[in-house]
């Protein structure tokens, strides 16, 4: 074999030799894998619930114009209460044939139209007032409200940052604890953290004539976030 193809060989073998010893350093590199957890607080700022009106009749036209007379109480409850006509959505309606069974035989009871009206209010304090004069109508149903923040983003992304936060607290800690330091991050993913339905609570609120009202005080709302942290472990010396 000539000195050309000896000093090739060579240099392959050596290649071989270093690739080999950079594995065997990869599958030996310590890490510390933690979960971080955190939250925010913060009082709700929208609330969302909808009424149901529904009416059977052997007319179509009759069965509409039933719920539409209903409706449009409805809509007047919401102007007198003072939310706004984009806060309101009564776009929803449905139309079907209503049957019956009664001993195994199907009766046809006429056309049932069911519609919907969905509020969306940023002022919560109208929610009380506006409940008291939808109470007074003939709906068929009148849904609990929904809680929510209009700045959901923000705050989940805040509590995202209290939970890397104290996941890396959790990684440095148990690093010390073990004779080592906290190196590098070598992978992070977000977690499922469930978001509780913030409480809404009925408080009496006392008016000017010294008789009791019926008010709502809204209770704060965890937004919770978690992530799972992976970190590499350098030896003690290289702190």
């Amino acid at each position: 074999m000539g000195d050309m193809s000896m000093r090739y060989l060579t240099a392959l073998l050596c290649s071989i030799a270093l690739s080999a010893c950079a594995l065997a350093d990869d599958s030996q590199q310590r890490f510390v894998s933690v979960t971080g957890e955190g939250f925010v607080e913060a009082v709700p700022d929208t609330l969302t619930f909808s009424v149901v009106a529904r009416s059977t009749d052997s007319s179509l036209e009759q069965a509409q114009a039933n719920t539409a007379t209903i409706i449009n109480q409805v809509l007047a409850a919401a102007r007198k209460t003072g939310v706004a006509e984009d806060r309101i959505d009564s776009s929803q309606t449905q139309a079907r044939p209503e049957y019956e069974w009664r001993k195994q035989e199907r009766y046809y009871l006429g056309q049932t139209v069911i519609r919907t009206v969905s509020f969306r209010l940023t002022d919560l304090e109208q929610y009380p007032a506006l409940l008291t004069r939808l109470s007074e109508l003939k709906l068929n149903q009148i849904n609990s409200p929904q809680l929510s923040h209009s700045q959901q983003e923000a705050l989940q992304m805040a509590a995202l940052k209290v939970a890397i936060a104290a996941g890396k607290r959790k990684a440095t800690l148990m690093a010390n604890e073990v004779g080592a330091s906290l190196g590098q991050a070598l992978q992070v993913s977000e977690g499922r953290a469930m978001q509780p339905q913030p409480r809404m609570m009925m408080a009496e609120a006392a008016r000017a004539d010294g008789g009791q009202e019926q008010g709502y005080s809204y209770a704060l709302q965890r937004i919770n976030a978690s992530v799972q942290l992976r970190y590499a472990l350098n030896s003690a010396d290289a702190r």
